[in-house]
């Protein structure tokens, strides 16, 4: 593919260089607001899971059921979503999903069975994996190139207000009405949302732009930055040998190298989080302590979550990507030893708090901004998905893992396993990653797929 050159994008010239205004505000808000109640339904696993596993409706073993069963669906509905999304479209990908999942954990809270509900998981799996890789991807490309991880930071920051979201509704609605009260909690704001999306969210120009649709593309641009003049004097063709790259480039030079990276950085970071995430409940009633009181430690641990997130973004594009995450994994697995040899509650809330923080960070400037960026618009949810399914996959064997590690040697032992990912992870981004601060996606594309003249660019954008 290096020997293709790519056409210059006008949308996209014009997108990098507008002001966030009204319409950016409300894409992110309705962006944002389906990624929130999908993340609530991910996270809402530790509070369902301890509250499960007290009331004698599951054991651990059946815990790692379902939380395999969920992942087991969150990685074919990411890579169903990569091609869809690729192929279709962001919008209409993103309204199946968040349609699929809402309805698939209503009907959850109705399950007379545990059996029943690892089904569900798996159906609700299928739409919980489409919309966020569909969501940080798509406002990707709508941000100027200037604050792009600032503005995937805020985006990642609403969706990560599940976390204490999610634990605080695990502390007031389990013990009163039950563990099966919090999937109709999860579930009837996401109709809403998907009702709203229905009729105010746009398609990205970039990808109407990449499948030929120029007038289309450029009406929709002009609403995000009305300084563009109201027709272009030309829509630009691509210059000398042209060819729409498909699924197959993720794995040919030079494409291949940053598919590895983001397969590595995925999978490391999210073995790490659901590890954490997942299990801190399970442990705190492992050691003795109460159902309430486990999930009132979890909440005040969640309290690093967005402040992790916002920083994460703004850290981001002033300090550039690749040694900051790189940084990231290396204290994610060192506050991580420092929680499994925690000896006080105290202790455990304070590397908590922190260890939430990191893992915020991390994702805001991994998931929601690094790895959506390095791929072409042609490829971008392509390679965002095949990267996520790779750790959807990873955190299906996790679980099991897990609980075998826990099982015969404690929590230590398993917060060393973290600590070995995040070396993995963090050597990845040293080795195999670039750095992407205030360059734009095509820009960025032009190293990856092919190249096109400076002078080219000018002229024709």
């Amino acid at each position: 593919m290096s020997d293709v050159q790519r056409a210059p994008s006008v949308v996209g010239r014009y997108l990098d260089q507008a002001r966030v205004r009204r319409p950016h505000l409300k894409q992110l808000a309705l962006l944002g607001g389906g990624g929130f109640f999908d993340a609530f339904d991910i996270y809402l696993s530790g509070s369902v899971l301890a509250a499960m596993l007290a009331a004698k409706f599951s054991t651990v073993g059946e815990n790692a059921t379902f939380l395999s069963a969920t992942s087991f669906g969150l990685l074919v509905g990411t890579l169903i979503a990569g091609y869809l999304g690729d192929r279709f479209g962001r919008r209409s990908t993103y309204l199946y999903a968040l349609a699929l999942y809402s309805a698939a954990t209503l009907v959850t809270s109705f399950a007379p069975s545990h059996g029943l509900i690892v089904a569900l998981r798996v159906a609700t799996g299928l739409g919980l994996g489409a919309v966020l890789i569909t969501g940080y991807g798509t406002w990707n490309e709508f941000v100027p190139s200037r604050r792009r991880a600032s503005w995937a930071g805020v985006l990642a920051m609403i969706v990560n207000l599940a976390l204490p979201a999610s634990a605080i509704a695990g502390l007031l609605v389990i013990p009163s009405l039950g563990w099966r009260a919090m999937f109709i909690v999860c579930g009837v704001p996401a109709v809403l949302i998907w009702l709203l999306q229905m009729k105010f969210l746009d398609e990205s120009p970039r990808w109407l732009e990449s499948r030929g649709r120029h007038e289309e593309a450029y009406r929709i641009a002009r609403r995000y930055n009305p300084d563009m003049p109201e027709q272009p004097e030309s829509f630009p063709a691509p210059a000398g040998k042209t060819e729409r790259p498909d699924f197959r480039a993720l794995f040919r030079k030079p494409l291949g190298r940053i598919t590895a990276a983001c397969i590595l950085i995925a999978v490391c970071n999210q073995i790490a989080f659901y590890t954490f995430q997942s299990w801190v409940p399970t442990y705190l009633v492992g050691q003795g302590l109460s159902v309430q009181k486990s999930l009132g430690i979890t909440v005040l641990m969640q309290l690093g979550a967005v402040p992790g997130c916002l920083i994460g973004g703004l850290v981001g594009d002033r300090l550039g990507r690749k040694w900051v995450n790189a940084a990231l994994f290396v204290l994610m697995g060192g506050v991580g030893m420092w929680y499994g040899y925690s000896s006080s509650t105290a202790e455990l809330i304070v590397a908590g708090i922190i260890w939430v923080f990191l893992a915020s960070f991390a994702i805001s400037v991994q998931i929601a901004s690094y790895i959506p960026e390095l791929f072409p618009t042609e490829l971008r949810l392509q390679g965002s998905s095949l990267a996520n399914a790779f750790a959807r996959g990873s955190v299906i064997v996790t679980p099991f893992l897990v609980s075998s590690i826990y099982g015969s040697v404690g929590v230590q032992g398993v917060f060393l396993g973290v600590l070995g990912v995040c070396l993995v992870g963090a050597i990845a981004v040293i080795v195999l990653a670039p750095e992407t601060r205030q360059r734009s996606l095509e820009d960025i594309a032009e190293g990856t797929v092919g190249h096109v003249a400076a002078e080219e660019l000018e002229r024709k954008a």
